[in-house]
């Protein structure tokens, strides 16, 4: 019997619009799969990168905004726009977007983004993962969407049963929809076959959990999706910031077919036309307060002005650059910055520590090592012993120590 005591109806779990909501093409920027720079943009307008994958022909933006209207969740017109550019469907009832991203600052309601996606993949009966990088994060999407299910008359009727054990939270609907909560590790998503996965915090999207992840959506008889929500990415902060990068490239480039891509930040070039890092934007670049509502399409509704002009004078400036502006130091992709140092460097450091105690040694090959090439990496080196049993072999190499080995 259903923990819940409202009878189930005999319908199919989909929501009242039988048909998917006519394709408004003048609420998305870009339709015919090129990018779309949005320009001079006040509280509300549209992002300042936008892709969405050719072909559709319809969306189901209006019908999951309706649906979350029913439960109690009220979208503004920002959230709208990536419900809209994400639920792209073509003339056969697939999906336009196998991934879909949305960058934006804090505070602008990208998790309740993400609610009204998962409220709809409910109601279509979608076996659904929300994952994010924190456990509190993701218990309070949870008591979020239980909430809102509760209170919509399209949900709560097929209601089955909520799971509010700590590490299981779950709900399950009777015409087969479920949505799981939890953490991201390297083992998330195996043993599921899913419809949708929803990555929340994918600024702190490691490579091993996105591994771990994908697979899941790739046996299933409807057309999947991955939904992503994060904010810009600071590669001195964010260490698992790579996979967000890496989607972001083509939907900068607009080299993608079945992305949708939706960025609200500050554009910032230099005199070559280069987009510039966070370190490279000064105060002064910064200073015109019509910059700030380029990336915060919330400012003057939730965010007020008075706040960012506060939160701008307690933060230290790279941070508020990336958190608010969403201007951001995005790591390289190309595998180059992550190189293991040369030969020549490590020799370099331990000749340096050689100096200092006669036991130290170098690996014979610095490649194999995958040392990466940073400042702590060179630091560690320098102050650490190399005891390596690896290295015998190769007494006598330049920068090896003439001890015997420990």
């Amino acid at each position: 019997m259903s923990a819940y005591s409202r009878a189930s109806p005999s319908t199919s779990g989909t929501t009242t619009s039988t048909a998917p909501a006519t394709w408004d093409r003048s609420t998305c920027a870009a339709t015919d799969g090129r990018i779309s720079r949005g320009s001079r943009a006040a509280s509300g307008g549209p992002p300042r990168i936008t892709l969405v994958p050719a072909g559709a022909v319809s969306s189901r933006g209006e019908e999951a905004a309706a649906l979350a209207h029913n439960a109690g969740l009220e979208l503004d017109e920002a959230q709208r726009q990536v419900l809209h550019g994400g639920l792209g469907v073509r003339a056969d009832g697939t999906w336009s977007a196998f991934e879909v991203v949305t960058v934006q600052p804090r505070q602008h309601g990208k998790s309740a983004t993400l609610q009204a996606r998962i409220l709809l993949g409910l109601a279509l009966g979608e076996e659904i993962a929300y994952t994010s990088h924190r456990v509190d994060s993701a218990q309070e999407v949870f008591r979020g969407l239980v909430t809102l299910a509760e209170a919509s008359s399209e949900i709560a009727p097929l209601l089955d049963r909520v799971s509010y054990s700590s590490g299981k939270e779950a709900i399950w609907l009777t015409n087969g929809g479920r949505c799981v909560f939890g953490t991201r590790s390297s083992r998330t998503g195996r043993g599921f076959s899913l419809d949708l996965i929803v990555l929340d915090e994918a600024h702190y999207l490691s490579e091993h959990a996105h591994t771990a992840l994908m697979p899941a959506a790739s046996a299933r008889k409807r057309p999947p999706q991955v939904w992503y929500a994060a904010s810009s990415v600071d590669e001195q902060v964010h260490e698992h910031g790579l996979v967000l990068a890496r989607l972001r490239e083509p939907g900068v480039t607009g080299e993608a077919t079945n992305l949708a891509y939706l960025e609200w930040s500050v554009d910032l070039r230099d005199e070559e036309g280069n987009e510039l890092r966070t370190e490279q934007a000064t105060p002064e670049m910064v200073d015109d307060e019509t910059l700030w509502h380029r990336s915060n399409p919330a400012l003057g509704t939730r965010i007020s002005v008075e706040h960012v002009r506060a939160e701008r004078a307690a933060m230290d400036h790279r941070g508020w650059l990336v958190e608010r502006l969403g201007i951001g130091a995005w790591p390289d992709t190309s595998g180059v910055a992550g190189a293991p140092i040369t030969g020549e460097e490590w020799t370099e450091l331990c000749d340096r520590r050689r100096r200092r105690s006669a036991s130290s040694c170098s690996p014979s090959t610095s490649a194999a090592t995958g040392t990466p090439r940073s400042s702590s990496a060179a630091a560690a080196a320098s102050t650490t012993s190399c005891t390596w049993s690896s290295c015998a072999p190769d007494r006598g190499r330049p920068g090896c120590g003439s001890s015997s080995s420990t």
